[in-house]
């Protein structure tokens, strides 16, 4: 039996993992941006919270705070409201 909350699966189009690829390895584009482009990548594979903290070089809070606003905007455009 697992422990805490079930993990959301973070789900990309095609056209947003090359936008996202093509953020993260852009030489102009912001360190801020970048590093967010590359969590979102790095989630959309699966890969459970503490894994991609590690790999980042983030805390595990930080990555689960920020995976949790993206599922919100994604969700949000998904199911507009009417």
């Amino acid at each position: 039996m697992k422990l805490g909350r079930p993990k959301a699966e973070l789900v990309l189009t095609e056209s947003e993992r090359c936008e996202l690829e093509r953020l993260s390895r852009r030489p102009k584009t912001a360190q801020g941006i970048a590093g967010r482009a590359r969590i979102i990548l790095t989630c959309a594979e699966g890969k459970p919270n503490c894994v991609v903290a590690k790999q980042l070089g983030l805390t595990a809070m930080r990555k689960a705070r920020f995976k949790h606003s993206i599922e919100l905007n994604l969700c949000c455009r998904c199911n507009p409201a009417k």
